[in-house]
């Protein structure tokens, strides 16, 4: 049952995505796009690919660094390179990581 649950909750956020890139109107290429993960599971990669796939498809060129929290970084570190490298989007997957961007300005 905790399998269909993730299953299901991918595929919905698979489908919001194109949604809303469909919506988007993009005025300029997105240059970096930083990826903060909480830790490393499947469905947060597929998710990711999915994102970049639609991305691709609407003709946006792109760089994507990844951060990982498992990979023992001081969460000093990630902020600190999230502001130095001025990102177009910041995109988050898992709660752990959404908490450390929130203090990103």
């Amino acid at each position: 049952m905790v399998k269909g649950l993730k299953i299901s909750t991918l595929c919905f956020f698979i489908l919001l995505l194109s949604v809303i890139l469909s919506k988007v109107s993009f005025t300029k290429t997105l240059k970096l796009i930083t990826v903060v993960k909480s830790r490393e599971i499947s469905s947060y990669g597929t998710a990711l690919k999915g994102f970049e796939d639609k991305l691709k498809e609407g003709g946006l060129k792109f760089l994507t660094y990844e951060y990982n929290l498992q990979e023992n970084l001081k969460v000093e570190e990630i902020i600190k390179g999230i502001k130095l490298r001025k990102s177009d989007l910041i995109l988050t997957f898992g709660s752990s990581a959404t908490q450390i961007v929130k203090v990103v300005k």
